[in-house]
């Protein structure tokens, strides 16, 4: 897809935020970026108390820390593995099969939208939520947030612990903060069109799942901060001026 295209088609996803339910959005607006599956669950509700019922009966996540009480919405979106990706893209990338085994490489990722209470939130506060969540499932969670206006991408990089192989670390959390789904930057449509499944593929001709997507994504994302309505903006792409970000 153009550039200029694939830019039309997610600023108008972003302004279905406006109105209409966040799952349906959400699920849109990655579509749009080339990420669908139908690895979905039938859950009766999307409330908070819903979301623990479902994921957490262990009470493994700090219900402080996650800011439970400023949730009003959470929902599943889908599980995205190798096979959904072969589908939409009618086998145009293509993965090296690896049977070797390596406890390291995740095979497939969680995708999920939570809706805040409030307008504004610190890049702590979401990274921290980002956190607790991820303590509920063995595979990277991407969470997407709306609040208010806004929308924030989050996802946190994790590996295998070296002294029980069973266990994950949960590592750095990166953000794309603060999109304006009423009249988003120019700087966040290019960012989230370079995240669409055809550029990074087109940029960096992965073939392994775990290079197109936890790699390179994660690799993109490392180099990307972003808080627009803090006139905030950096990034080591060097088609853009790096300024240092103060406060995120």
């Amino acid at each position: 897809m153009h550039k200029t295209h694939i830019r039309i088609e997610i600023q108008r996803a972003l302004n279905n935020f406006i109105d209409g339910e966040l799952a349906k959005n959400a699920t849109h607006l990655l579509k749009v970026l080339g990420y669908e599956s139908q690895r979905t669950l039938n859950r009766d509700a999307n409330t908070p108390a819903a979301f623990r019922e479902d994921f957490d009966p262990d009470n493994l996540i700090s219900p402080e820390k996650a800011h439970l009480s400023d949730w009003q919405t959470a929902d599943f979106l889908f599980q995205l593995t190798t096979d959904e990706i072969r589908q939409q893209t009618q086998e145009t990338i293509t993965f090296h099969e690896d049977t070797s085994v390596d406890a390291s490489i995740y095979q497939s990722y969680l995708f999920l939208a939570i809706k805040l209470k409030g307008g504004t939130y610190p890049r702590t506060a979401l990274a921290t939520i980002t956190r607790e969540v991820n303590k509920l499932y063995a595979i990277p969670a991407m969470l997407i947030f709306q609040h208010g206006r806004a929308l924030t991408f989050s996802i946190i990089n994790r590996r295998p612990s070296q002294r029980d192989r069973d266990l994950d670390v949960l590592e750095k959390v990166t953000l794309i903060k603060d999109i304006d789904v009423v009249n988003p930057h120019r700087a966040h449509l290019d960012i989230l069109a370079e995240l669409s499944l055809s550029a990074l593929y087109q940029q960096h001709g992965f073939t392994n799942f775990l290079f197109g997507f936890n790699i390179t994504f994660m690799c993109l994302l490392e180099f990307v901060t972003v808080s627009i309505n803090d006139k905030c903006f950096r990034t080591f792409w060097p088609r853009w001026r790096f300024t240092e970000a103060s406060d995120l």
